[in-house]
């Protein structure tokens, strides 16, 4: 993952690689902008592209962001 400060409604980007890309699926019941958009923190979530987002969250670091990644990727209904 990686991350860098923006201005405006999403204060960062957040790209993940092909091995993080492989957990999730098209066909799961929701989809990890979805999960991660109700992570305790995060206003908004807009997808770029299959593995970029990017992330509105005036409270939270980088270390935040990321944390509230991982935590959507535990969810089950981004996997089958």
């Amino acid at each position: 993952m990686r991350g860098a400060p923006r201005a405006g409604p999403y204060q960062w980007r957040l790209s993940y690689t092909a091995d993080v890309a492989r957990l999730l699926h098209d066909e799961a019941p929701a989809h990890i902008d979805d999960v991660l958009f109700i992570q305790p923190g995060i206003e908004a979530v807009l997808r770029l592209g299959d593995s970029t987002m990017a992330v509105g969250s005036a409270d939270l670091c980088s270390q935040g962001i990321s944390a509230a990644f991982v935590d959507a990727l535990s969810n089950p209904r981004v996997r089958l």
